[in-house]
């Protein structure tokens, strides 16, 4: 049996909640790479892009107003998830209920507090490099417990860049995913 098979049946034995959570991870980690071609728009943005300071973490993404020379993607980061994490780092105790024994994810307890606060010093860090290196990308979203990463908006030019930097782990296009798997689906 595979980590990720013993790892989903697992996820199911801490509850629904959980399991849905693993379901997005997983549909997160399958999304197709990200189109260097500049003609590409496969990307989502949030309606606040015209202009940049407005932006909150709650902004929903909506491509029609993405400027045509800018894309949005996700970027995975070097760093285990919340939910997932076994220990291994100094002073930070294991977070994942699997290891930990507990029956669900408790985010209040001062070991997922910690690693959410070690988790927020990487961001940061891989955020001053990435505004270093491309001073117009900018964060939207930051992922750190089901998954490790951000969601950022740059010019579609500087993609390749964003794969260089340390701590990047794969980019993807940041695209509405439906459970059932179709791309396109009515809007209810």
């Amino acid at each position: 049996m595979s980590e990720r098979t013993v790892i989903l049946l697992q996820l199911k034995e801490l509850g629904i909640g959980l399991v849905v959570i693993g379901i997005m991870v997983l549909a997160l980690s399958a999304c197709t790479p990200v189109s260097i071609t500049p003609s590409s728009q496969d990307s989502q943005t949030p309606s606040t892009l015209s202009d940049p300071g407005t932006l909150s973490p709650t902004t929903t993404p909506n491509p029609k107003e993405l400027d045509g020379d800018q894309t949005s993607v996700v970027v995975e980061l070097d760093f285990v998830p919340l939910a997932l994490y076994q220990g291994g780092i100094e002073n930070l105790d294991a977070t994942a209920p699997f290891v930990s024994g507990d029956r669900k994810l408790d985010v209040q307890s001062e070991a997922s507090q910690a690693y959410l606060a070690y988790l927020e010093t990487q961001i940061d860090h891989f955020e001053q490099v990435l505004n270093e290196t491309i001073p117009t990308a900018r964060i939207v979203h930051r992922y750190t417990v089901t998954f490790g990463g951000v969601s950022v908006i740059l010019p579609k030019n500087e993609l390749e860049h964003l794969r260089q930097l340390p701590g990047v782990v794969a980019v993807r296009a940041d695209k509405k995913r439906y459970p059932d798997g179709r791309r396109d689906q009515p809007e209810s």
